[in-house]
């Protein structure tokens, strides 16, 4: 019996890979890029050296920060000198004396007003006490406009030379700085004790145009015909003393307002606070001496005393001068000495 074999077809052979056709059929793989050469990596740079602090560089640094503070005050000064002219302090005099002469004539009425006033608080002797200062006020003011002529004769006559003005541009400079200090500390103490006394900030504001009014005068020596040239260290000791004496010559009017003005805001201040009267006329100005205002001082009467005190000062000013003059004029004959004796000798 035939039976039929059941053959299956053998299967079609793999082509060969290595076969032309098969890597005709297959594309060219593409050449795997070349890695990245790695960077090297960056030297660590080097450390700075550490500065030597050496003698010369730290000397270098000292007068590197002296230079710029010596010219910044060099600046202020300049500033100030502009500021504060020859001519300033001329109309700063002038007008001192007029407006110091329509406060002593308030000054007298005040006076009046404050001795009434005085009378009623306590006893019928205040009110002759203050009409007796009234007229020593009215007596005392034209001796005032006497002595404030002669003493503007005084300072043309007796001329003075210094050799150098850095003294006293640096004195011109501190005295700014008080000024200013003075008018801040009178401002700051009135507020911190709640305008319970007005004393403060009146002796402020009569030092603080004084001191500046003083600051404008040294750095305008010429004012008090001192002026810059050659001079021995024996010279400039005697410019420098004459200086100290006329400054408060020139200074006169300027006190006698501010002194007069002073006198009548304590007696307006007196009309509200009779504790007003027995304040110390001593320190009643910071920083500027008032010799012998003790003297003038009575109980219960500051603000007339202080007016009338005014008035004096040109005559207290004027007296002191003359005397301390004297051991100018001694010393200055003294250092003429060798001077004179090289002339007889040639």
């Amino acid at each position: 019996m035939n039976t039929t074999e059941n053959t299956t077809p053998d299967p079609a052979p793999a082509p060969d890979p290595t076969s032309a056709s098969a890597h005709a059929a297959e594309p060219t793989p593409a050449p795997a890029p070349a890695p990245e050469p790695t960077p090297a990596p960056a030297p660590a740079p080097a450390a700075p050296p550490k500065p030597s602090i050496t003698l010369a560089s730290l000397t270098a640094n000292i007068n590197s920060i002296s230079e710029v503070i010596s010219t910044f005050i060099t600046k202020l000064v300049t500033c100030a000198t502009r500021a504060l002219t020859p001519d300033l302090v001329r109309g700063a005099t002038d007008w001192s004396r007029t407006i110091g002469n329509y406060a002593v004539l308030a000054g007298i009425a005040l006076t009046l007003v404050y001795a009434i006033i005085q009378a009623i608080r306590t006893s019928f002797g205040a009110f002759v006490a203050g009409v007796l200062i009234a007229l020593a006020i009215v007596l005392a003011h034209y001796v005032a406009g006497r002595f404030m002529a002669s003493s503007d004769k005084i300072i043309t006559g007796t001329p003075g030379r210094i050799s150098s003005m850095a003294f006293l541009e640096c004195l011109g400079l501190f005295m700014l700085l008080a000024a200013i200090g003075v008018l801040g500390y009178g401002v700051y103490i009135t507020f911190e004790i709640k305008f319970h006394s007005v004393v403060p900030l009146v002796s402020a504001i009569i030092a603080a145009p004084l001191i500046t009014l003083a600051a404008a005068i040294t750095l305008n020596p010429a004012t008090l015909g001192i002026e810059q040239g050659d001079a021995t260290a024996g010279e400039e000791a005697l410019g420098l003393f004459s200086f100290a004496l006329k400054i408060w010559l020139k200074l006169v009017p300027p006190l006698f307002c501010l002194l007069a003005i002073g006198g009548c805001a304590l007696m307006i201040w007196g009309f509200f606070d009779s504790g007003v009267g027995d304040i110390n006329l001593s320190a009643f100005i910071p920083g500027v001496p008032l010799p012998f205002i003790g003297l003038f001082m009575m109980k219960g009467m500051a603000g007339p005393s202080l007016v009338l005190y005014a008035c004096l000062t040109p005559v207290i000013v004027y007296l002191c001068f003359i005397f301390l003059s004297l051991a100018l004029d001694l010393a200055r004959a003294v250092l003429s000495i060798p001077v004179k004796l090289d002339n007889l000798k040639k």
